[in-house]
């Protein structure tokens, strides 16, 4: 923003965290267009100033927190989770790991790499617990919502792949009713 003259980003990201400081910056005095696309345009501009801005929430810990409840049928209240910001998060989630979730009692049917196809269980039976690997993130939470609605004892193991994501959570979750060990 502070070069002089046109710049031009082909195939910019355009996730809310991006648009996020794209604004900020044009609060701050900065050109940008095409927010929101993947096609940004900077105009130079020679300095910037100072501005207040509010950080979004972590979208993927949203939609984790949304997900766990479901599966575990709990109520909780999820507060300041800019929801014009969610996209598709509160209508469908994207299930890591299949494999293991399958072996914990999933109905799903991969199609290929890309698609999945879930059969609903409308809580008719109860996944079971068992042993599992976080390979990473996404995958973890992935596990570890299925082991909180599971039934029996679960173990995950590499769990510092959801540490790297998720600030404290067997404490954030055992403060709302679960019960999580951490060994």
């Amino acid at each position: 923003v502070l070069a002089k003259g046109k710049t031009t980003i082909y195939t910019a990201a355009c996730e809310p965290y991006l648009q996020q400081l794209c604004k900020m910056l044009n609060r701050m005095g900065a050109k940008i267009s095409g927010i929101a696309s993947n096609l940004l345009t900077i105009e130079g501009v020679e300095e910037l100033h100072g501005t207040d801005h509010t950080v979004l929430p972590d979208m993927i810990e949203v939609g984790s927190f949304i997900g766990m409840a479901a599966m575990t049928r709990s109520e909780i209240t999820i507060k300041n989770v800019s929801y014009e910001n969610l996209g598709i998060i509160p209508e469908s989630f994207r299930l890591f790991f299949v494999d293991k979730l399958i072996d914990m009692g999933a109905q799903i049917i991969l199609c290929d790499p890309h698609r999945a196809v879930v059969i609903g269980h409308n809580h008719g039976f109860t996944l079971r617990g068992g042993n599992m690997t976080s390979p990473d993130i996404r995958a973890g939470i992935a596990l570890l919502i299925a082991a909180m609605s599971a039934e029996g004892i679960s173990r995950i193991h590499n769990i510092e792949q959801i540490d790297r994501g998720y600030q404290n959570i067997e404490g954030r979750l055992n403060a709302i009713g679960a019960r999580i060990t951490r060994i």
